[in-house]
């Protein structure tokens, strides 16, 4: 889901750095054409460019020109397996699950005062009166943060994502999970903050697609029957739509009474508000199909689950040894596949005529192939600097962010009006990325990340990485 959502951003930010160029030789005194280039007819766009005097942003350090979601365009994403967090607790058929029915994710729940999680209820009772609290952990790179496996599954709390239990605790993610971060974007946009800049409105899931989970009972009947009381879609409701709803509610009252910021920001925040909240209430779905991934996680369990005990009955009753069997029928090459995780990643990104590949951003192939461990391009390991920087994922956030300088040096007047308007990458040269992002934020969009995440909701207590944060030393492209 973050890799996908990576993709969608970068080539946002490639759309709009072809429109800034194409409108920057349309205003050159060699063209006679004036005004606003028109949307070209490429299928493939995703963006329309607008005329900022038909707009409505205030922010007056915006663009003169912005984009929007091309008409009639509406952006689905399709999962195999239910989203790791909230979204993944749901009952399912009590022949093929645990005593309680009750799935369990493996995404760690955040114990703090903000999200009201406490150490009791992830300490577990033992027979002889001692509890267990084993479990818990504590995150180094951030030391007020404590997650943990909890015993009875507490549904609507904020989690990081899953990991072994013998992770290091300085080496543990302090990423959130993926049902978590689909209402962060639902509320935020699936832009980010620096893109708000040239697409001031939300761009935000249509609806959200997974497959049947084939543990629950009605997972082969759920395209006749419909899927209204499915257990694993009223999870994704739950988890996605219902907290999407209750953060808005908070944000709108937050920002009504917030005395902190000037009449305009809180206009253009609460437009924001009022904007997702109606997509939200009307047009944003879930929804679960009965096509399952064969190699999908919850299809590969549940048919180990099914077919385990009927194996297990054949052998007892032929009286050979389980494991000799095992070997005899791997040698005959009959033996039943075994499926893990796969240790890489494909994206797919469509090339343009203008698009610039000279700089190790994927070359002039649509497929890259990324190793997950680390994340780098598949291929020779880097040994110099140069070479993990030719390594890189187009989808890392250092490659986006050399599009994003290049677009702001295109258009220089959206910079912060403190600053001077030369363009060079000597600006940046000491900058970090977390500066950069606070200092070409949106206010009204900052406003409304700050309130959700740090202020109240069902969001409230968001871990943010300090880690992750690098300089930015790259010389910038015009």
């Amino acid at each position: 889901e973050v890799l996908a959502r990576r993709g969608l951003v970068r080539q946002l930010w490639m759309e709009v750095q072809r429109g800034l160029k194409r409108r920057i030789a349309l205003s050159s005194p060699n063209n006679h054409a004036g005004g606003i280039e028109c949307n070209h007819p490429n299928p493939q766009r995703l963006l329309d460019v607008v005329d900022r005097e038909n707009g409505n942003h205030d922010d007056e350090r915006h663009a003169n020109v912005y984009f929007q979601l091309r008409k009639g365009l509406k952006l689905m994403c399709y999962i195999s397996d239910s989203p790791c967090g909230d979204a993944a607790i749901y009952q399912t058929s009590s022949s093929l699950s645990s005593s309680d029915n009750l799935t369990f994710t493996g995404a760690k729940v955040i114990i703090s005062e903000k999200t009201g999680v406490t150490m009791d209820q992830c300490i577990d009772d033992n027979q002889d009166g001692s509890k267990d609290a084993a479990q818990l952990r504590l995150s180094t790179s951030n030391p007020a943060v404590v997650v943990a496996r909890e015993c009875t599954q507490i549904c609507g709390a904020l989690r990081l994502k899953s990991g072994r239990s013998n992770i290091p605790d300085h080496l543990r993610s302090t990423s959130h999970s993926c049902s978590d971060k689909f209402c962060r974007w639902a509320i935020l946009g699936l832009q980010g903050s620096l893109l708000s800049r040239w697409i001031p409105d939300p761009i935000v899931f249509h609806s959200i697609v997974v497959s049947a989970d084939p543990r629950c009972d009605d997972a082969a009947t759920i395209d006749t029957n419909g899927n209204n009381d499915n257990p694993q879609r009223l999870a994704l409701h739950r988890a996605i739509i219902e907290r999407t709803g209750a953060t808005i509610d908070f944000l709108r009252n937050h920002i009504q009474q917030s005395v902190t910021v000037t009449d305009r920001i809180r206009r253009a925040a609460l437009e924001w508000i009022d904007c997702i909240d109606r997509h939200n209430r009307e047009a944003l779905s879930v929804d679960i199909v009965a096509h399952q991934f064969s190699q999908g996680k919850t299809f590969v369990e549940s048919s180990s689950i099914t077919s385990s005990p009927l194996q297990h009955e054949k052998e007892d009753k032929e009286g050979e040894d389980r494991e000799a069997k095992r070997r005899k029928v791997e040698k005959k090459g009959t033996s039943k596949k075994k499926f893990s995780a796969a240790g890489v990643s494909l994206n797919w990104q469509p090339l343009h005529a203008t698009d610039e590949i000279s700089r190790g951003d994927g070359g002039g192939n649509c497929i890259e192939v990324t190793v997950g461990a680390s994340g780098r391009k598949q291929g020779k390991k880097p040994k110099s600097l140069q070479d993990f920087e030719r390594c890189s994922s187009r989808l890392c956030r250092k490659k986006i962010l050399d599009i994003a300088i290049s677009c702001i040096a295109l258009h220089p007047n959206v910079l912060d009006e403190k600053q001077d308007d030369s363009s060079s990458s000597e600006q940046y040269s000491n900058m970090s990325y977390a500066k950069f992002k606070e200092r070409h934020v949106v206010r009204h969009v900052q406003l409304i990340r700050d309130a959700a995440l740090f202020s109240g909701g069902p969001l409230t207590g968001w871990v943010t990485g300090t880690s992750s944060d690098f300089a930015i030393s790259c010389a910038v492209a015009n």
